[in-house]
């Protein structure tokens, strides 16, 4: 039962971002203040397509990084770290390839629900896309 719970607040979250950016979006283009049925259809398609293409190129972007193709930012990162802050001092004399074998098997999951929500998103721009064709004529 933890586990559901976990995976409903991951999705929920994730649709959660997508309506608030999608609201803020329809907002911004006065959504309300549209004339035809055709511009509602536009600022919609637009509202919904662009939170999509986020949230899912979001998700490309963690699966990529799950190969270990940013671990050289990490360990950059972790460098620059050790010489400003003081806690960071025992990466002081890690080498590249002794962080990268500790990040080995330390794989990136879970993050699937990025995919599917921003797919969804981008469906329902699509759709309304379509919606907007139709009435435009």
């Amino acid at each position: 039962m933890k586990d559901g719970r976990k995976i409903l607040l991951k999705y929920s979250i994730a649709i959660a971002i997508v309506l608030a950016a999608a609201a803020f979006l329809m907002w911004r283009h006065d959504f309300f203040g549209a004339e035809t049925l055709a511009r509602r259809f536009h600022v919609l398609s637009d509202a919904f397509t662009i939170p999509g293409v986020l949230m899912t190129m979001s998700g490309v972007l963690v699966w990529v990084s799950s190969f270990g193709i940013f671990d050289m930012l990490g360990y950059a990162g972790g460098r620059v770290g050790a010489m400003f802050i003081p806690v960071y001092k025992k990466y002081d004399h890690q080498t590249f390839y002794d962080y990268k074998e500790s990040r080995k098997g330390k794989r990136i999951s879970g993050y699937s629900f990025m995919f599917i929500v921003g797919l969804a998103s981008l469906a329902l721009g699509v759709l309304f896309l379509v919606l907007y064709y139709v009435y435009k004529a």
